[in-house]
């Protein structure tokens, strides 16, 4: 092998292999992603796809999950599990000379868990303390409560993680059916970087998965979510608060929409770094905040744009009224030409270190194909970038941004003037309550549910 590549083919049993050839160093990294999450779950059960996850990488049928983690060892390798709401992600490395055995052991993992009692209940245990050290986590549990809050009923709001009252109905039987009715050929996708190319590759892969099931449907995509009018507060009542965490949310964008690029630079000028408008405002100008900034969200439909800050408990009504301000300001009017021109520089420049290793060249590959965009979508980001003009951004905000229609959530502590002070944001549509220890429930009062 010799320098850099690029291929991508279609096994025979019809999984796309995505292949990022780079022989700088004798590693090769390994993603194999199913397209199905956390959506999947079923009804009351909020937690299963995680679970399952937990499972797939505890060994295949007849071998335990000690003697997987110790296989996976001895290779020199590593492998981990994520679920999102759309899929599911198994990454990890080895050393090149070993990926044979490697790609063996956890593609049959994979396709046919060992899906035992005694690895189900350790994984529930796991799931469950890892919620209630999550309720000392104050920015977690803010923005737990505000995807709640503003998604509602939508399955956006469900959490991958499940809740202390979900995770226990969960049952073999669960991840069996999840199991089989998405795990297969039309729902894998396998990626591989580094030392390692096609003719290598491709007899191992079309090995491995020539049983693979020709059934596996991805999960169908939710449905559009929606806003309700006006702004509503809820406040999360955790004891012992000197600081506040702040979280406000609305819709974001499709990735497929035409507004999704000038939004990704229109964010980054916004709250995407530690010299963005939010950061100089709230932090520099006001001192309100040590930190504060904005996430623009993206999927098959719109999910969140959200902004977050930690202010004293103090200083949390002003900053969250200048928080409101900025938004407005900024939905409205968009982007100065100079500070533009100094957002397009710095992605520009910056993208060479988002693509200097194999891996990092493949991700966005594997972007693109799990959600069916085109080559070009990630490809051609840097020329997009350079392409948009302000009234390109001012538009796009215009159509994606409502800043009249937000889910604002303070965690903070009751008992002093916080709340009452927070009636008095404009525009404000209701206030409510809710203590902390419910978020590990899963369970909040929505004005939908009414």
């Amino acid at each position: 092998m010799s320098g850099r590549s690029e291929i991508q083919w279609v096994t025979e049993r019809g999984v796309p292999v995505l292949l990022e050839t780079d022989p700088a160093l004798p590693l090769v990294d390994v993603a194999v992603i199913l397209r199905v999450g956390a959506l999947a779950d079923p009804a009351g059960r909020d937690g299963t796809a995680r679970l399952l996850a937990r499972l797939c990488r505890s060994g295949a049928r007849g071998q335990s999950s000690r003697a997987f983690d110790d296989a996976v060892e001895s290779l020199g390798g590593t492998w981990s599990a994520e679920v999102g709401h759309g899929a599911m992600r198994f990454t990890g490395a080895v050393l090149a000379k070993n990926l044979a055995p490697f790609l063996e052991l956890v593609l049959g993992s994979l396709l046919a868990p060992g899906l035992r009692h005694a690895d189900l209940g350790e994984a529930r245990r796991e799931a469950l303390a890892d919620l209630t050290a999550r309720q000392d986590d104050d920015r977690w549990l803010a923005a737990r409560a505000l995807r709640m809050h503003l998604f509602g009923s939508h399955p956006y709001a469900r959490s991958p993680f499940g809740s202390s009252r979900s995770i226990p109905r969960i049952r073999l039987a669960d991840l069996e059916a999840l199991h089989a009715a998405h795990v297969g050929a039309p729902s894998i996708l396998v990626g591989l970087a580094g030392a390692v190319d096609r003719r290598s590759a491709a007899p191992i892969l079309e090995r491995l998965l020539s049983r693979v099931p020709l059934h596996g449907a991805p999960v169908p995509a939710p449905p559009p979510p929606t806003l309700r009018p006006g702004r509503r507060v809820l406040f999360v009542d955790k004891p012992a608060r000197t600081q506040a965490q702040v979280q406000i949310g609305t819709l974001g964008v499709r990735l497929r929409d035409p507004s999704f690029h000038p939004l990704v630079v229109a964010n980054q000028a916004f709250g995407g770094s530690i010299t963005s408008r939010l950061m100089r405002v709230v932090r520099t100008e006001r001192g309100y905040s040590y930190a504060a900034g904005s996430r623009l969200g993206a999927d098959v439909e719109r999910e969140a744009f959200t902004m977050h800050a930690h202010p004293s408990l103090a200083d949390t009504p002003a900053c969250t009224r200048l928080m409101v301000e900025l938004l407005e300001e900024w939905a409205q009017r968009g982007l100065g030409a100079r500070e533009l021109a100094q957002t397009q520089s710095y992605l520009v420049k910056s993208h060479a270190f988002e693509r200097d290793t194999a891996l990092k060249r493949l991700e966005p590959r594997l972007e693109a194909a799990l959600h069916g965009l085109p080559r070009s979508f990630w490809a051609g980001f840097v020329e997009r970038v350079r392409r948009i003009s302000v009234p390109q951004i001012r538009a796009a905000l215009r159509r994606a941004i409502d800043p009249s229609a937000l889910s604002i959530v303070v965690l903070g502590t009751s008992g002093s003037s916080l709340e009452r002070d927070l009636l008095r944001l404009p525009g404000l549509a209701e206030l409510s309550r809710v203590e902390y220890r419910e978020l590990a429930q899963g369970r909040i009062r929505h004005p939908a549910d009414e």
